[in-house]
């Protein structure tokens, strides 16, 4: 989390990577173009590793990549195709080197998941050695857990040491993971959390934790809403009301061409949308 004060880096619909280092209170934000994805390549969720090297998540396809900005020749390395899903959404820093995704059999067309198809993986990155290039870019996978009655997983946040929240964007819910068991359990249900209408069902969005304040900040794309709840950082569960910081300006005609999805969140709680 802490890199994110020095690095905050936004997935574009246009498929490109870019990195900003202005503070977060600059108007104007200069960004620099690292990687150009092919067109049709929907890049869904990042996270900044202790090098500044970039993983990222894939929502067409079932790929997590890392990416390397301060290379000069920053071609994405392929780190684990998911073969028994079709793609990936959030992703979270459990620790140094150690990772938790979301992986789904997932319908653009419907924005929907099949039943039964979910679950969380762990990406563990072996530490740094010596002998060795200090960030390993081989990683194993294993299974965390499966999510057999979630509705639609989407973005991921570190409670804890071995806790994880994932947000459910069409039952409007948040579950905390025991990455340690594997056993789920209901967070959070907040009308601020759910989806309004039967179309587009993407309620709860992207998620992040401010341990220092326990308060987990959360977007609603449907209710184009940014909002925060104040939590208990060793069980999830809300310790009070949910609130609205922001709402989406412009009501354009597709609800999916303008709404709140993911953001960034630094240790001073300062965000960037």
């Amino acid at each position: 989390m802490g890199n994110l004060q020095l690095l905050s880096a936004f997935l574009l619909l246009s498929c490109s990577i870019f990195i900003t280092q202005s503070a977060p209170t600059a108007s104007t934000i200069p960004t620099k173009l690292i990687y150009q994805f092919p067109n049709g390549t929907w890049l869904e969720n990042l996270a900044v590793r202790p090098d500044n090297s970039i993983l990222t998540t894939v929502l067409t396809s079932p790929d997590l990549y890392l990416v390397q900005p301060s290379s000069s020749s920053p071609d994405p390395r392929l780190i684990h195709h998911f073969a028994s899903h079709n793609a990936l959404l959030g992703i979270t820093e459990l620790a140094p080197y150690d990772y938790q995704v979301v992986a789904t059999n997932y319908s653009s067309s419907t924005s929907t998941t099949t039943p039964g198809s979910s679950a969380i993986y762990r990406v563990y990155f072996p530490p740094p050695h010596p002998d060795t290039h200090p960030y390993s870019s081989k990683a194993s996978i294993t299974l965390t857990t499966r999510l057999p009655s979630i509705g639609l997983p989407n973005g991921l946040a570190t409670l804890n040491t071995h806790t994880i929240l994932v947000a459910d964007s069409i039952k409007g819910q948040v579950l905390a993971i025991d990455t340690t068991t594997g056993v789920s359990t209901l967070a959070i249900s907040d009308p601020l959390f759910a989806p309004t209408t039967s179309t587009f069902q993407i309620g709860v969005n992207g998620i992040k934790v401010h341990s220092a304040t326990c308060t987990l900040f959360f977007t609603n794309s449907q209710q184009k809403i940014f909002g925060r709840i104040p939590i208990d950082i060793e069980t999830g569960k809300a310790t009070g009301a949910a609130s609205i910081i922001a709402k989406f300006p412009s009501e354009p005609t597709d609800p999916q061409l303008a709404a709140y999805d993911d953001f960034a969140l630094d240790e001073r709680g300062r965000w960037r949308i």
